[in-house]
């Protein structure tokens, strides 16, 4: 089977369920400073209303290169992090990639696509990373506008948090260094001019308690 036959091909495998494969568009759409890459397989159990995603995810989107340096070195010397089973694979230098990461379906308010546990991290921007990182992707769809919240810490105190709502990706972390140098980033740099009919772009560091509220929200 050819490639695009693969990508347009939605096989029935009961009268409750389908799979798809291929390149996955529908999961969900932000302002076109936030860009998504998707290929995998898609379950959808229509009887259960329920999703099931096994993707090699890119997300890609404007942000200091040197504060992500940081972050991938930080990573990448964990030794207590597992490995991912191919993490010499092939990476393309976008912001975050995520290799057979599991996205499910939440149907209830607010409705998003997540994973919450261990999270298969292959690069962050160009930087091999290779590892399971802890924590929680949410892509939150909303009236008020479309949501991106990611959450990764390792097996110690040490955490990134970016959550972009509305134009604006906020972003903090445990590491001082990550936190200052996007202090330092002047306000041009931090900016993306806004295309016609669209919010414009912004990156800034947030505060604890917003992500002290996040972390609730997803255990409760």
């Amino acid at each position: 089977m050819t490639l695009i036959a693969r990508i347009l091909s939605i096989l029935t495998l009961s009268c409750s369920t389908t799979l798809s494969e291929g390149q996955i568009n529908y999961l969900i759409q932000l302002d076109s400073a936030i860009n998504f890459d998707n290929k995998g397989l898609t379950v959808t159990y229509t009887n259960l209303d329920t999703i099931r995603n096994t993707l090699d995810m890119s997300i890609d989107f404007h942000f200091s290169k040197k504060a992500l340096k940081q972050m991938a070195g930080h990573f990448h010397a964990d030794t207590t992090l597992g490995q991912l089973p191919d993490y010499s694979a092939e990476i393309h230098g976008q912001t975050l990639e995520l290799q057979d990461i599991k996205l499910t379906w939440n149907k209830d308010w607010p409705r998003s696509f997540i994973t919450a546990g261990q999270i298969p991290v292959l690069a962050i921007n160009n930087e091999t990373v290779g590892k399971y990182l802890n924590g929680y992707l949410e892509l939150q769809i909303k009236k008020s506008g479309n949501q991106l919240h990611i959450y990764l810490h390792d097996n110690s105190d040490n955490w990134y948090f970016f959550s972009f709502i509305r134009g604006y990706m906020y972003t903090l972390s445990s590491n001082d260094e990550f936190n200052s140098i996007i202090e330092r980033t002047s306000v041009k740099k931090k900016r993306l001019r806004a295309k016609k009919g669209e919010l414009g772009y912004f990156y800034l560091l947030t505060n604890r308690l917003k992500m002290s509220r996040y972390l609730r929200y997803m255990k409760e």
